[in-house]
C-alpha cells in the first residue's frame, strides 16, 4: 500500500524576459517559432508589436518586454515567438529567449510573493523554485483585459 500521496505533476514551459524566468501552462502552447518581423497595426495597445499570418491564421503579436513594462530591446538570435492559445484566441508572444518544457508538482507552487508590483500580481499564480531558480507561474488569460481579447477575436 502507498502510504505516501503523489503530487499531480503540471507540465510547464519556461522562458525568459529580461532577466526573469516565466512558466505557462504548456498545454496552451501550440508552436514556438523564430522571430518574425510583424506587419504594423495602427492603433493597437502598445505592446501590440503587429500580426503574422501563421500557416494561413493571421496572429496578434505581443511584445512581452512592453506588457511587463520593461525597456525595449531589439530581437537577435534568441528572441522566439512563442504562440498560445487563449480561448478561441491564438496570440504570439515576443520573449527575449526560451527555458525548458519541464514537470513540476502542483502541490509547490508558492503563493505570489508580496513584492510583486500590483499589476504583475494580477497575472502570477505562483512561484516554482526550479533548479534554484523562482520562476513565475503566469496566468496567460489574466495577463489581458476580456476587451482586449474580445477587441483581438473580431481581428
Amino acid at each position: 500500500m502507498e502510504s505516501a500521496k503523489s503530487s499531480q505533476l503540471m507540465q510547464l514551459s519556461t522562458f525568459f524576459v529580461g532577466r526573469k524566468e516565466f512558466a505557462v501552462d504548456a498545454l496552451k502552447l501550440r508552436e514556438i517559432i523564430r522571430y518574425t518581423e510583424p506587419t504594423k497595426v495602427p492603433c493597437a495597445e502598445r505592446f501590440v508589436e503587429g500580426a503574422i499570418n501563421f500557416r494561413g491564421v493571421i496572429v496578434p503579436i505581443i511584445n512581452m518586454r512592453a506588457r511587463l513594462g520593461m525597456p525595449d530591446k531589439a530581437p537577435d538570435q534568441s528572441t522566439r515567438i512563442v504562440n498560445v492559445e487563449i480561448g478561441d484566441i491564438m496570440l504570439g508572444f515576443v520573449v527575449d529567449s526560451m527555458g525548458s518544457m519541464r514537470h513540476f508538482p502542483a502541490d509547490e507552487v508558492a503563493p505570489p510573493p508580496a513584492l510583486l508590483a500590483p499589476e504583475e500580481s494580477q497575472y502570477v499564480l505562483g512561484v516554482c523554485d526550479i533548479e534554484g531558480s523562482l520562476v513565475l507561474l503566469v496566468d496567460l488569460e489574466k495577463m489581458f483585459s476580456t476587451e482586449f481579447l474580445s477587441s483581438l477575436a473580431a481581428m
